[in-house]
């Protein structure tokens, strides 16, 4: 049952960053303002993450030893740095605001 909502969620999640992404871009929408509360609980967010994901590699480790170190068995552990990392840089786009865009006259 949750192996059939993964791959649904997962491609939520990267539309849901593509979106971001492109806003920020565009220097439009929602990241281009401060919300430094927002920036904040990212911040805690993705460092929890991190955490987690670094307990769940040992802790695979520990039940596994097939999967120690760089088999096919972390790279979906690893992966999930990827996306901490990705929230860690959301959370500094959500504390300071971005410039706006400079027009060619200036």
């Amino acid at each position: 049952m949750l192996a059939a909502l993964l791959l649904p969620v997962q491609i939520v999640i990267l539309l849901w960053m593509a979106r971001i992404n492109s806003g920020v871009t565009r220097r439009r929408g929602f990241f281009t303002a401060p919300h430094p509360r927002l920036g904040r609980s990212l911040l805690v967010a993705s460092g929890l993450y991190v955490t987690v994901m670094v307990v769940r590699y040992f802790v695979s480790g520990h039940l596994h030893s097939e999967r120690r170190f760089w088999p096919p068995g972390s790279i979906p552990i690893l992966f999930h740095f990827v996306l901490a990392a990705y929230l860690y840089v959301l959370s500094r786009l959500a504390r300071r605001p971005i410039d706006a865009p400079r027009s060619e006259n200036s």
